[in-house]
């Protein structure tokens, strides 16, 4: 296992937002306001659940398609510093998000006589656990199904086949912390 700090590009699109430590929302400094107003005295302060206005319980519907898009993002945003990674130490990669019946590989990639299929798990923090922990028995199984998918229609001079993870955690920006797991699974694990 290698631990690698890879900066990564600035780039359009690439700004990831974050709130300012110790600031409260809009939203919560209204509400807060709106409770000093009502309340007669300190002792006499009750503090009610707020409902949502109906224009944010519309957008509490739609927040599901903006986590997976975020989502999206971070995995491309991982996806990239894995591939820079790979550049940096001469690991030619074959290919990027290839699809095929089975699924699709992130990476696919050569080193040496190795042909490697890298899984790449990005997490923007560790509150959910390290990207690596979230490699299941079927993704693992549905890798290998990708491998003979690959390898039935790609003539390969003959190779050992890997399945490696790479785990990306974004820490700014620019700067992430990525862990490459060679071998990291094998066939029927």
């Amino acid at each position: 296992m290698e631990h690698a700090e890879v900066p990564m590009e600035a780039r359009a699109g690439a700004v990831m937002e974050r709130p300012v430590e110790g600031e409260k929302s809009r939203e919560t400094r209204n509400q807060t306001r709106n409770l000093e107003r009502k309340s007669l005295s300190p002792a006499r302060t009750i503090k009610k659940p707020v409902a949502p206005p109906a224009s944010r319980a519309k957008n509490a519907a739609a927040s599901p398609a903006r986590n997976t898009k975020k989502a999206k993002e971070i995995g491309r945003k991982g996806e990239e510093v894995a591939c820079l990674y790979l550049a940096e130490n001469n690991i030619q990669i074959l290919e990027r998000n290839w699809r095929c019946g089975a699924g699709e590989a992130d990476v696919i990639a050569r080193e040496g006589d190795d042909l490697a299929f890298i899984e790449v798990k990005t997490r923007s923090s560790l509150n959910l656990g390290f990207p690596e922990d979230a490699i299941t028995r079927d993704k693992r199984s549905k890798y290998e199904r990708i491998a003979l998918h690959y390898l039935a229609a790609h003539a390969q001079p003959s190779s050992r086949v890997r399945f490696d993870v790479i785990a990306v955690v974004l820490i700014e920006e620019a700067q992430a912390l990525l862990r490459h797991h060679r071998d990291a699974f094998g066939v029927g694990e």
